[in-house]
Order: C-alpha cells, then structure tokens, then sequence
C-alpha cells in the first residue's frame, strides 16, 4: 500500500490532481491512499483527508496577499506537521508555488520523493527560482514546453507532459446558449469570463458589464454570456445587481460546469488573464484579455516582470494573438474598441484563429505521456 500526500489549490489545480490521482491508480499495481489538499474533483477520486480548505490556497498578487497570510502561515505550520507525522512514501505539490515551495523547502530533509506539478514562470519573472526548487525536488513536471530547460540547467529533472486543456476541453453543443434561451440563427454571444477567485470578480467584471452594455446598444444581435464557477454564481449576481436596476441589463450568467457547451457556443470572448487564455485558444473563440491588480502590486510587478505578453497564447507564439489590456490600459473604452474590431472585422477574427490553431500544435504531446511516464516516473517503476 502507498501513501501518497498531494496538495492542490483553486479549480485548475483540481482539475490537475484529479487526472493525475487517476493516473496513478491506473498504472500501479498496489492500493494507493491519497492524502492532503484538494477540491471536489479530487475527493470523487479518492483524497480520504483534505487536511486545510482547499479554497483557502486560491490567491493572487504581492499586495493583495497581506491579509491572507496569518491564516496562511497557520496552514503552512498544519500542514507541515502533519505530513511529518503521516510520512507519506511520495509528496506531490499542484501549482500555488508561494505556498507549496515554502512547505516543501520544510519538509526537505524528510525521506520521501517529493515532485511539483506546473513550473513557476521563472520565464516571466524571479528566475531565482529554478535554482531554488531543484534543492528540494525530485522531478518537475511543466505544463508548457519550453519549461524544461530553464529547471535542467540548474540539475532539476523537467518533463513535459502536455497541458490539461488538451485533455479536459472537448467539442461541445455550438448550439447549446441557441437552444436553452430560444434565440434566433443569426444571434451571436459574446462570452464574458471575469475569473475564479473573487478578488478578481470584484476587479474585473464591473469593467466587462459596463463594456457588454456598450456592445448591446450598438450591436443588436450581440448577447452577453457570462459564464463563472458553480460557487462564484452568487457573487457574480450580487456584482451585476446595480446594473439590472440602473441600466435595465440582466446578462445571462451560467455555471463554468457546462463548460465544453458553452465554449462550443460563443462566437466571441472577453477574459481574464489565466488558464482560460489556453481554453479559448483550444475553442478557437477570438478573444480580448486583461488584467488588473492592485496599483502597488502592478509597480512591483512591471519591476519584476520580464515577459512581454501575459496571455499563454502570445507567450507560445511570442506575438500578439489576442489583444491584452492591462492595468491603466484596461478601460471600457478599450475593451469595447478591441472587441468591436473582432465583430465587425472578419480578417482579425480568421488572423487570430489561423495563429490559435498554431499554438494548440506546438502543446501537442502523446496521450502516453501522462498515462505512463509521469506515473513511471513518480513511481519510480
């Protein structure tokens, strides 16, 4: 029998933990027990304890942090010690690099192989980084490829291994928004993708009503999708309220869980940098993305920050597929003018597909990948 502690945070890493903890079982011949952190994904594969809330792992930026970290640091000491007193035979950390480095770099003298899932974008910022984590890992398994490299360097065994969104994504119902609200052939959606995590509901999406409010009054066959995780519905709601009242607009908001469906659907997208760059690349939807942080955390980061583009999809390609809008530049006006071009300007939509398609290529990685060499690899078999 094998004891195995994986810890994971917000839904990508979830979704991550599920495949793999699957994988796993598949590929060893002994029970496995799964132990640690993870989300409803990972409990219907079989994690028996999850030691802290898994939400509690879900944030973002330098500033925005702070509050956060008491509980935090009463976390990391938990978790800690209770790995130390569990004595897995193999740790496996999903992503949330500030908090899973911090544990492991704890746990570093404890005898069981230790392996992190999704490499920190030491390609974008604090390259330090890979030098560190190769003194206290075993194996780095990266999601983009050209990761490898920047961890072989410094003496840490990386693999590519695909990226999820090839694996989790699939061709839904295109006619799926058409036929659940009865709209007409010749409507189209405009899909709204303010995040995951709350602080950047509260950032972004009163920017993307206000924009989809200016689409709908001068583009009368646009409809507004707004699509957000099952447990964000509630908020996403409260945010739109004061709109519904003052503007008489009541978007359509829809739970992420018809994904495929929904992707399938829409024919434009207005997003939130993350993942969901990848997803609509995938979906090949001609899409705006932006972002914005707290002023103090974007100074820091325009300091640290070394990569030109922060869409995955410009990173690939190293050009601007989708327009990105960040910061000062994430305004009404922007958005509304980048995504008026798409809709009214056929050779910017078939540009981007076109260079979508180019980049989905270059992920491409044989389905043995995760279902063989990772588990080989973690099992050491």
């Amino acid at each position: 029998m094998l004891k195995i502690m994986i810890i994971a945070g917000e839904h990508s890493g979830d979704i991550l933990g599920s495949k793999i903890m699957h994988s796993l079982k598949n590929f060893s011949n002994e029970e496995i027990i799964f132990e640690g952190v993870g989300g409803p994904l990972m409990k219907e594969v079989g994690l028996l304890k999850n030691i802290i809330p898994f939400n509690d792992l879900s944030v973002m930026g330098l500033i925005e942090i702070l509050p956060k970290l008491p509980k935090l640091i009463n976390h990391l000491n938990n978790l800690t010690n209770f790995i130390i007193s569990s004595d897995p035979d193999i740790l496996i950390t999903i992503d949330s690099p500030d908090f899973n480095f911090r544990l492991v770099k704890r746990l570093k003298n404890q005898n069981f192989s230790k392996f992190h899932i999704v490499a920190p974008t030491v390609w974008a910022w604090r390259p330090s980084r890979a030098k560190k984590i190769s003194n206290f890992y075993n194996h780095l398994f990266t999601l983009l490829p050209f990761e490898p490299k920047f961890f072989k360097e410094h003496g840490l065994p990386s693999t590519y291994i695909g990226n999820p969104v090839l694996s989790y994504m699939q061709k839904g119902n295109k006619n799926f928004i058409r036929e659940k609200f009865n709209y007409d052939d010749n409507e189209k959606f405009l899909l709204i993708l303010p995040g995951s995590r709350s602080g950047e509901l509260k950032r972004m999406l009163p920017l993307y009503i206000e924009t989809s409010i200016k689409i709908i009054k001068n583009f009368k066959k646009i409809k507004i999708i707004i699509m957000v995780p099952d447990e964000k519905i509630n908020l996403t709601n409260i945010l739109i309220n004061k709109y519904v009242s003052l503007f008489k607009y009541s978007p359509i908001v829809l739970s992420s869980k018809h994904k495929n469906d929904i992707f399938s659907s829409a024919h434009y997208a207005l997003a939130t940098s993350g993942t969901v760059s990848l997803e609509l690349a995938y979906s090949n939807i001609p899409s705006v993305i932006s972002y914005k942080v707290s002023g103090l955390t974007y100074l820091i980061l325009k300091i640290l920050v070394r990569t030109r583009w922060i869409s995955l999809p410009n990173i690939i390609l190293n050009e601007s597929v989708f327009p990105e809008f960040i910061q000062s530049r994430c305004t009404v006006k922007n958005l509304y003018n980048s995504i008026s071009e798409l809709i009214v300007n056929d050779h910017k939509v078939l540009r981007q597909k076109k260079l979508l398609n180019k980049a989905m290529e270059l992920l491409l990685v044989s389905n043995e990948v995760m279902e063989k060499t990772l588990p080989s690899i973690i099992l050491k078999k």
